[in-house]
């Protein structure tokens, strides 16, 4: 009774007797054969050599499940909680020990790593996108809901040396006295990245869960089927072939990374063409504020994702000669892309060679489950699809396709696409919208498919405005007013620069570090300062620590984990702001003062600006 959870509750006439058999005696004996059988062998491709298993089971529930369907038909089998306590305990000397038996000689290891970091934007973004939701609730019968993002990449090891698929983070079933037998490499030269699409449930209140739904992986080779925003619209547009009929708005809310980010005009023409392909009356997608792609919903889905990578090591199967020394030739992504260009079959046959680790990842992600709701794994998007995915913006531009540069700079080369845009489109920093006019004599968009009444309802998803005691107002007070962006806290410009630095900047300072940070939103670089000169040994650590870290003007590097003594500092900037002038003192590559373009400097006199920027010229002081 000390465990105070009627769950654990049994009835000691079954409780197990020297003499006497209880009534899950037949599920404890396969339970032991299963655990003998499987820890720490490839038991779904042995003679490939695939996968090294780390752990048995994903969870309880799945070791419950593999069990069950070992035993005849009618076999008693325990509840999840009776089933745990028949584990080996986290450490004998606790209490809690007392509440296991310990008949099933496997346990839980668990590592958890979480980081978050602020952003001046976040209060706006998490108003925005409650925004969203109650736009969603509000046309729920018509609408579509899905949230997207990119799971980290999984690593697949070189032939004969598995690698641990992710990183320790998670407590696993593994056999008592059992050790993990794979490499724990931080880099691999071949990965895949599971695509991951949320299809949300939309609740029938804003406080109903958002968590529900149906998940799609798809899993991508990282060298020769690159993340893009075209990819992620393509498979997007074959997981709602079956799912858009009659929904007449998509709603899509992602995060801030390249393939994602709604000011990209890449983007912008991805959503573009969903909107063509189904004829849809409205489009909205909506993006995170930098360093809080946790808050898009299907983030959950990535601990549940990881419950099946935590059991297993990948490693690729052996080309034949000839291809595997120009593998081992190629040190990165570009290496491997510029050799699949001269030697034909290259690519194809590297794919093949990770053919049975996406298979057996496949199965591994079926067996996964969120809210009792099987995950679909759906297949990756050809270049046939992307292709015919293009030619739906024939209708638009005929010249658009997957060769052309899109890039701000380009879209006056496309007068078409310009007009589609102003006509249609509503960009904002963390939105961009698309919405027919409604006209039947439009020469530029469709007319709606929905009846007069519920289109002429629907309008743009407004911005945040502030309200009383610095909350925003409700979306009720806002829908259907004209709002700009003018309350977005990163726009606005400080009217004074605070002191950020310890002490007065220098050329030595910035030299001391010899190292900077791109903005991820305005794509300019921002110098790191020193007040001592930086060791060997003190730079490899500064790297290692900034290789996975997500810089945007205004952060603090002491959100970073340094060692003791390594003392970095950069400047609280705005984003927009012109780029620091001991940057030009320090002879890095000449870019234009405003938008970090880089350009030729003849000028001496001024600070060097692109054409594109029509600002007064700086004189340099």
């Amino acid at each position: 009774m000390e465990p105070d959870d009627p769950k654990t509750i049994v009835d000691l006439r079954e409780v197990k007797h020297p003499e006497q058999k209880t009534k899950y005696e037949y599920f404890w004996k396969e339970a032991k054969r299963f655990l003998d059988e499987g820890i720490g062998a490839a038991v779904d491709d042995r003679r490939h050599l695939q996968i090294t298993h780390l752990s048995t089971a994903i969870s309880i529930r799945d070791f419950k499940e593999q069990v069950q369907a070992r035993c005849p038909e009618g076999t008693a089998v325990p509840c999840e909680e009776w089933l745990r306590l028949q584990f080996w305990p986290k450490n004998p000397k606790y209490k809690t020990a007392m509440h296991y038996t310990g008949q099933l000689k496997v346990r839980f290891m668990i590592q958890a790593r979480q980081f978050r970091k602020t952003h001046p934007d976040e209060h706006y973004a998490a108003a925005l996108f409650r925004y969203f939701r109650e736009f969603a609730i509000k046309f729920k019968s018509i609408t579509t809901m899905a949230c997207l993002d990119d799971k980290r990449k999984i690593k697949i090891g070189e032939p004969g040396f598995p690698v641990a698929a992710a990183e320790r983070g998670r407590r696993v079933l593994v056999k008592v006295g059992a050790s993990f037998e794979v490499g724990d490499h931080d880099f691999t030269k071949f990965g895949i990245i599971p695509s991951v699409v949320l299809i949300n449930n939309i609740p029938d209140e804003f406080s109903g869960s958002w968590y529900r739904g149906q998940v799609n992986v798809s899993l991508k080779e990282c060298a020769f089927e690159p993340s893009s925003p075209m990819r992620h619209a393509t498979e997007l547009s074959c997981i709602l072939d079956s799912q858009v009929e009659n929904k007449h708005i998509l709603l899509v809310y992602m995060d801030g990374g390249p393939d994602h980010r709604v000011t990209y005009l890449s983007v912008q023409v991805a959503l573009i063409s969903l909107f063509l392909k189904f004829d849809l009356d409205f489009v909205c997608a909506a993006r995170t504020a930098p360093c809080h792609s946790w808050r898009n919903p299907v983030e959950r889905i990535m601990s549940t994702l990881n419950l099946g990578l935590q059991c297993v090591g990948f490693m690729r199967e052996k080309l034949d000669d000839h291809f595997e020394d120009e593998v081992k030739k190629c040190n990165n992504l570009k290496q491997l892309r510029d050799t699949a260009k001269k030697i034909p079959g290259f690519s194809k046959d590297v794919s093949d060679s990770i053919s049975h680790t996406r298979v057996l990842l496949t199965q591994i992600m079926e067996r996964l489950q969120l809210k009792d709701e099987k995950i679909k794994v759906v297949s990756a998007a050809s270049d046939d699809e992307i292709e015919l995915m293009w030619s739906y913006l024939h209708t638009i531009d005929d010249s658009l396709s997957s060769g052309v540069t899109l890039q701000k700079e380009a879209l006056d080369k496309k007068p078409q696409l310009k007009a589609f845009i102003d006509h249609c489109c509503r960009t904002r920093k963390y939105m961009f919208q698309i919405k027919k006019c409604g006209s039947i004599s439009c020469c530029i968009c469709k007319p709606p498919k929905l009846p007069t009444e519920i289109f002429q309802s629907i309008n743009f998803i407004p911005d945040p405005v502030p309200g009383e005691e610095g909350h925003y107002r409700c979306f009720s007070d806002v829908y259907g007013t004209d709002t700009s962006e003018e309350h977005c806290p990163s726009l606005k410009k400080p009217n004074k620069r605070r002191k950020t630095l310890p002490f007065a900047s220098n050329l030595t300072h910035v030299r001391n570090v010899d190292m900077m940070l791109q903005c991820e939103e305005c794509d300019s670089w921002r110098l790191l300062y020193s007040q001592h000169k930086l060791k060997r040994a003190q730079r490899l650590q500064l790297e290692r620590a900034l290789k996975d870290y997500t810089f945007t003007c205004g952060a603090s590097m002491s959100d970073l984990e340094l060692p003791e003594g390594l003392n970095v500092y950069a400047r609280d900037i705005a984003c927009g702001e012109p780029i620091e002038k001991l940057y030009y003192a320090a002879k890095y590559p000449p870019i234009c003062v405003y938008c970090a373009k880089d350009i030729e400097w003849n000028e001496k006199e001024y600070y060097p600006q692109c054409a594109d920027c029509k600002q007064p010229k700086i004189q340099k002081s």
